[in-house]
């Protein structure tokens, strides 16, 4: 009994370390790299993703960032399922780093499983 107890807590803690590399694994930009302001080199980075369109989700998904802008018209870079009428599938969105506790922010966003990649916006 005390053998499967000990490998179940280490098939516990194995998933857990997966769960955390795929959830860092979601961005394509390293968030560690930021100050303590959410600035790169004294720049915000702007970020993307695509979320279903689905106000349950959006309202989770705004309830985890703040300053969050969802389009429902505008694919973006990411290339969201979206119509011109804002009916697609999923809706765009737009953040910045550049929010109070942006890591602590961040990190929820990549732990929600409404949320497949997260990209970095470079603005022309």
């Amino acid at each position: 009994m005390c053998q499967l107890v000990v490998i179940l807590s280490i098939a516990a803690g194995t998933f857990g370390c997966d769960r955390k590399i795929n959830q860092l694994g979601k961005a394509d930009f390293d968030i560690k790299a930021l100050d303590a302001h959410g600035l790169l080199n004294g720049v915000a980075v702007d970020f993307e993703f695509c979320v279903a369109n689905s106000d349950a989700v959006m309202e989770q998904v705004k309830a985890s960032y703040p300053d969050l802008q969802f389009m429902a018209a505008s694919r973006g870079r990411i290339d969201c399922d979206v119509r011109a009428d804002g009916k697609g599938e999923q809706v765009l969105v737009i953040g910045s780093t550049h929010v109070p506790k942006y890591r602590e922010h961040f990190s929820e966003l990549l732990a929600s499983d409404e949320i497949a990649v997260v990209k970095r916006v470079y603005w022309e």
